[in-house]
């Protein structure tokens, strides 16, 4: 009996170590996808879809001041996209946002400047400057951003061309370099009732209360 429970609590702690182990790979899956994958998955396309060769662009970021308040930080944090080994991260967020704090303490979005910036930001250097790598109006839309490895980072968005056509795109940046290379797809975007931003980041972003 005794060699009974025994042998019953061992295959009970395998159980719970093989749902565990089956927990993390969904995680650390859910993160590979949560960006690039998610935003393909948004416009109904898949990555095969873009130029292959890509069109380099003549323009060099610059660096120019940077720095959140704390209130900021905590807020916008939680959509900033940070290299694997968390020397970078990508703020597209911060910049031109109407938010209102209501006297609760909760956060109401009244909507958005027609300019969105994407701003790089090395962590040790954050509280003074960044590179801007894009200042979008009406041409470009940026709607997120992916990690090809520590040194190269694709925005993810959409662009419009000379006859207001709207494509989904991918603006890529080497900071080994400072090779950037705009992808446009081979389609126009597909018309969709909902809005990514509004859909995957804002809801990230009112979530926390400053």
């Amino acid at each position: 009996m005794k060699n009974k429970q025994i042998i019953l609590t061992f295959l009970s702690i395998i159980i719970l170590i093989a749902a565990c182990n089956d927990i993390n790979n969904d995680s650390t899956q859910n993160e590979a996808i949560s960006s690039k994958e998610k935003w393909l998955h948004f416009h109904h396309i898949t990555a095969d879809v873009f130029d292959v060769k890509g069109t380099s662009l003549q323009i060099k970021p610059r660096e120019v001041r940077y720095g959140l308040f704390e209130e900021q930080e905590r807020m916008f944090s939680r959509t900033f996209m940070y290299s694997p080994d968390s020397t970078y991260y990508v703020d597209m967020d911060s910049y031109g946002l109407e938010i209102y704090e209501s006297e609760d303490g909760s956060l109401e979005y009244l909507g958005r400047e027609i300019d969105i910036k994407v701003q790089l930001v090395n962590v040790l250097t954050s509280d003074s400057s960044a590179i801007e790598l894009m200042m979008c109006g009406t041409t470009c839309f940026p709607e997120e951003a992916y990690w090809e490895n520590n040194t190269t980072v694709s925005i993810l968005g959409l662009s419009t061309d000379t006859a207001e056509k709207v494509y989904p795109t991918i603006w890529t940046y080497d900071l080994t370099n400072g090779a950037f290379v705009k992808y446009i797809s081979e389609s126009e975007v597909i018309p969709n009732d909902e809005n990514y931003f509004e859909k995957h980041r804002l809801n990230k972003i009112l979530s926390h209360a400053m």
